[in-house]
């Protein structure tokens, strides 16, 4: 499946999208990469140039206590 199909899929669970709507989003621009356990996608910091949207799994937010640990 097409990572456009599955987005829109998923975003259809939550809104109601309509014809043109899908046809804007299935033009966004899209790379898809797997991303292994206990790897940051963004570390504090980055200059991020592009969205995020996990298709599958789970993500968390943290940030870099002075002392190195996580909070």
């Amino acid at each position: 499946m097409r990572e456009h199909d599955l987005f829109i899929r998923q975003l259809r669970s939550l809104v109601d999208l309509q014809p043109e709507d899908d046809a804007a989003l299935r033009a966004l621009p899209l790379r898809s990469r797997e991303v292994d356990k206990h790897r940051d996608i963004f570390r504090e910091g980055d200059q991020v140039r592009e969205s995020c949207i996990v298709l599958s799994g789970m993500v968390a937010r943290y940030k870099m206590a002075g002392d190195g640990r996580r909070q």
